[in-house]
């Protein structure tokens, strides 16, 4: 069985490199500040009389806690646009037609049952409302498919890996070392120059109950370019696990991969 070596940073960023520390927080605000307001506007009724007066306080309360928290939120947004700001233009520029297909269809999917909804109300005569509903059905089931597709090609690559996405910027950097049993020809390219049996520094991609899956991260322009052009990706090299002796993993802060500071095109 391999081994992984001691590792002395952490194998994977944390909240702050993926952004979802904030998304939590503007998860945890939204769904918090909304409870306790909604408690706190029915808090007299479920106390005594003396509580009753004056009648204005506690739905003046309620109303500052969600202004609060919308407010809060809306700090924890424009700080993660801040933060984020170069990936998103990235986004925004290499994927803006994707990006704008799906931000339509995530639109009419909502839109559609909103729209027979009220149509339904005023227009619609009630002994067609089922027919009504199944036309808009049959739209919606498409309209959802094709945001998927869209999501997956305009948003999907600029997820961190290690959170299920397609973005490598943020992979771990490792050094994988064969058994000595096992020929150093399988390596190819990714053989160590001055050390046998050790692979120089590759993206872990991905790894299995079977295998580790890694790449060059000079291959095809690197993470950066994976992520922004579709058509660049890396050649991958599939290590069986029964071959690998241990796993170096470097430190997040040296090994991962930064687009803003790389030299433009």
């Amino acid at each position: 069985m391999y081994q992984d070596r001691s590792r002395r940073y952490p194998a994977v960023p944390g909240g702050k490199v993926t952004g979802f520390g904030t998304l939590g927080l503007m998860l945890t605000a939204s769904i918090a500040g909304p409870t306790l307001a909604g408690f706190v506007s029915r808090l007299p009724n479920r106390l005594g009389a003396e509580w009753q007066v004056p009648v204005k306080v506690w739905p003046a309360v309620a109303t500052t806690i969600r202004l609060a928290t919308l407010v809060a939120v809306l700090i924890a947004f424009v700080s993660l646009l801040f933060d984020y700001r170069s990936v998103l233009w990235e986004m925004v520029v290499s994927r803006t037609l994707p990006l704008a297909a799906y931000f339509l269809f995530t639109f009419l999917f909502g839109w559609i049952p909103w729209r027979t909804s009220e149509a339904a109300a005023k227009l619609i005569p009630a002994a067609e409302l089922r027919t009504a509903w199944i036309l808009a059905l049959c739209l919606m089931f498409p309209t959802y498919y094709l945001a998927l597709m869209t999501f997956s090609h305009a948003v999907f690559p600029f997820i961190p890996a290690i959170r299920g996405g397609g973005d490598y910027t943020v992979a771990p950097i490792v050094v994988v070392r064969l058994r000595a049993a096992v020929p150093k020809e399988v390596l190819g390219d990714y053989a160590d120059p001055e050390e046998a049996l050790k692979t120089k520094p590759a993206i872990l991609l991905e790894e299995t109950a079977a295998a580790l899956f890694i790449a060059n991260p000079a291959d095809a322009g690197g993470p950066c370019e994976w992520r922004s052009q579709a058509n660049r990706r890396p050649q991958i090299l599939s290590v069986s696990r029964d071959a690998v002796a241990t796993v170096e993993y470097a430190s997040p802060d040296t090994g991962y991969a930064n687009c803003a500071k790389l030299p433009p095109r």
